[in-house]
């Protein structure tokens, strides 16, 4: 009998294809609309799962947090080295760009070129998170 992988669970496909969406055209134009045409699944299927696009979004930054935090251990037991630097920066550039959408600017409706980056988004969200509790 031929192993079978395990099906991808919907909130995880949803993730990902959210991930691929708002990576190709920007965070902004995508509506979860978009996310459950994309998926070949209902809307409500979607939101059975996230509330809104916010927690899709949400859920890629600690994914990507997540990721990075490996990155910021040092080596074990030995100082660093030139080539520790290389794969540290090939690593970090690699999921820079798996979540490049993260970096675009998000909202620039006047034109000026001062639209914010999800991260001080969400960063300012965070803040005020933490000055509410």
């Amino acid at each position: 009998m031929a192993d079978r992988k395990r099906p991808r669970r919907t909130r995880e496909r949803i993730v990902e294809n959210s991930l691929s969406l708002f990576n190709r055209d920007g965070a902004p134009h995508v509506t979860t609309a978009d996310i459950a045409v994309e998926m070949g699944i209902s809307p409500g299927n979607l939101y059975y799962h996230f509330r809104n696009k916010d927690e899709i979004a949400a859920e890629l930054f600690k994914a990507f947090e997540r990721r990075l935090e490996g990155l910021l251990t040092a080596p074990a037991g030995r100082p660093g080295n030139v080539e520790d630097l290389w794969f540290f920066l090939h690593v970090l550039f690699e999921a820079m760009w798996d979540y490049r959408f993260i970096y675009l600017r998000q909202d620039d409706a006047a034109g000026d070129g001062h639209g914010d980056t999800f991260v001080s988004k969400h960063g300012r969200r965070r803040r005020h998170a933490r000055l509410r509790s």
